[in-house]
């Protein structure tokens, strides 16, 4: 990569990173305040001895329906082992099988440290009823189930269901039916509450955060893994609105919240490679998404604030049955299950040239079974498809340095009158002149390069967002290439590279920016230490195929200045030759 597509990538991050903040919507104003949950202890009335099937209005007739202790309900799946607790009947753990963290075991997908504090997904918020959130939340629903196991060969059973139901003896019922298949990550999802009014003023959160925060080591610039931030996402129209923050919020006590309207398909959270998101049956017209500020001790006594973000639909919206997805960003997956699900995956500006690519990665993986091997082997690929260009820009370039001579002289005529815009003109207006006698371009050397930059742009974003390469080894020491190389090996190797195609790239004879680029492979090597390595991978072995290629092109050039220098003299002999023989 030479000095000016350095220079032409970093104008284009630019200009794209300045594109999107243009391109950001104004978010709805919010609607009347949301109050605060708060943790507190259930007054427990006594349950009834069996009712098991009775109907929720003969039941609520007879008195409460309600558990008298604490318990857990665990469900299994091939994909998935989940944890309910019946206090809330929440989610109080979601372990993806297939997935692991960093002491390889199956991935937490409840945020522990909220959880240890009460805080739990599927908790219900019914608004301007203070009491009776705390209410629900904390009472002990009843469970049909204690258990449910639908793993391959232990149950013949294709779905399994489980529903949770409290009543107060005083009209309220609550109901939450969930219902599993053994190799899906989607479940159905169906909510009750009586009376009918508090489904036009309550809500069914997820969160708070997505996943236990650990996947990656420790936090900072050289913490490990590229995770990306938690936030809040929302599909409306096929149109992905994601949430870092809610930019005019109502609140009240540690809890902020703001809705969002339009024709919406379904609202969750994300990181950079899971998701959980609720899947209502129709569209929607509105989403909430809340942030609860928990002050926490410090590691030296002085407390710190958490600030944990949760979304979530009314329960209106899950009367009929919906769904309910918490699983990885795998955009195959997410194709497949339909509902504008794969949207979520952010491939970047130029997303058309990154889902080829994605394809490709896992083409070659399918016959290689190493995703290090199938980034070179694509990467190698790209380079070869862009070889024309590649050759046509350092000819330009090339011919551009063999001018600087008679450039410098233009330069040094004029260099007197720098402040008059009349002569600095005829100086341009003479520079020009020379490049139409030479036949040269000044964006010759420049825009062919400007040309790859999409495909640059996309393969980066790929490689940031790709769950494909999550905890993938490639060899030696380098066993996640998702993660930042640990030794640092690869990003200092990258840096050498580049410091190597700058001695061999021609020089465009500015002094300026020849400083500028000299600290381009210092800035860059500092960059990618914390990038994953995959990415690192790439930018590498991008550098050593274009140290090739521009020292194939040199040994070209050369042959063709030995050859002509030898019909030259070749010539001159053979006029002597003449001359002699007269």
């Amino acid at each position: 990569m030479g000095k000016q597509t350095l220079l032409a990538i970093i104008l284009s991050i630019l200009v794209l990173v300045f594109f999107q903040w243009l391109s950001k919507k104004t978010q709805p104003p919010p609607k009347p305040t949301l109050p605060p949950p708060e943790v507190a202890a259930p007054q427990l009335t006594p349950p009834p001895e069996e009712k098991p099937e009775e109907k929720p209005e003969e039941v609520l007739a007879a008195g409460t329906l309600e558990d008298t202790q604490l318990r857990k309900v665990m469900v299994e799946t091939d994909l998935f082992s989940i944890t309910f607790t019946n206090q809330g009947a929440r989610i109080f753990s979601w372990r993806l099988k297939n997935y692991y963290d960093d002491e390889n075991q199956p991935l937490e997908l409840v945020f522990k440290r909220l959880r240890n504090m009460g805080f739990l997904p599927l908790e219900v918020f019914i608004e301007g009823e203070e009491e009776l959130t705390r209410k629900i939340n904390n009472a002990f629903f009843l469970s049909d189930r204690k258990e449910l196991l639908l793993t391959t060969g232990s149950s013949p059973q294709k779905e399994g269901q489980i529903t949770f139901r409290y009543g107060d003896g005083k009209g309220l019922l609550v109901e939450k039916t969930l219902t599993f298949s053994p190799q899906s990550y989607l479940v159905q999802l169906q909510i009750k509450v009586t009376p009918g009014e508090l489904f036009h003023k309550g809500y069914i959160l997820l969160g708070p955060q997505l996943g236990n925060r650990t996947d990656g080591g420790k936090r900072g610039f050289f913490g490990g893994a590229y995770r990306g931030m938690v936030q809040g996402v929302i599909n409306a129209n096929n149109k992905i609105q994601r949430v870092k923050k809610l930019s005019s919020p109502h609140s009240q006590g540690e809890m902020k919240y703001q809705l969002f309207q339009g024709s919406i398909q379904w609202v969750g959270m994300e990181d950079n490679y899971f998701m959980a998101t609720f899947i209502p049956p129709d569209l929607i017209e509105e989403a909430i998404v809340l942030t609860r500020e928990t002050p926490l001790p410090g590691e030296r006594g002085s407390p710190t604030v958490l600030t944990s973000m949760m979304a979530g639909v009314s329960l209106a919206d899950l009367t009929n049955q919906g769904n309910l997805y918490i699983g990885p960003k795998d955009y195959e997956l997410l194709s497949e299950l339909g509902m504008g699900l794969k949207y979520v995956i952010n491939f970047g500006f130029f997303g058309f040239i990154g889902k080829p690519m994605l394809f490709a990665l896992k083409f070659f993986y399918r016959y290689i079974h190493n995703y290090g091997v199938s980034i070179i082997i694509l990467t190698v690929l790209i380079k070869l498809l862009f070889w024309p260009l590649t050759r046509k820009s350092y000819h330009s370039m090339k011919k551009m340095q063999e001018l600087q001579p008679k450039m410098k002289a233009i330069r040094e005529r004029y260099k007197k009158y720098k402040r008059d815009p009349v002569m600095r003109q005829k100086m341009n207006q003479e520079t020009m002149k020379l490049y139409r006698q030479e036949g040269v371009s000044p964006t010759g050397g420049c825009l062919p390069m400007l040309l790859q930059l999409p495909v640059l742009w996309a393969i980066y974003s790929l490689l940031m967002i790709s769950i494909e390469i999550r905890q993938a080894p490639f060899f030696g020491w380098i066993h996640d290439l998702s993660r930042k190389d640990p030794y640092y090996i690869t990003p200092i190797v990258m840096g050498i590279t580049m410091l190597i195609q700058q001695r061999m790239t021609p020089t465009t004879g500015d002094p300026a920016q020849a400083r500028m680029f000299k600290l381009m492979p210092i800035f860059f090597t500092f960059l990618f230490l914390s990038f994953p390595s995959g990415l690192v991978l790439y930018w590498l072995v991008n550098n050593i195929l274009t140290i090739g290629q521009q020292h194939l092109i040199n040994v070209k050039e050369e042959q063709k200045k030995a050859q002509t220098r030898r019909g030259a003299q070749k010539g001159k002999r053979q006029i002597s030759h003449k001359r002699r023989r007269r």
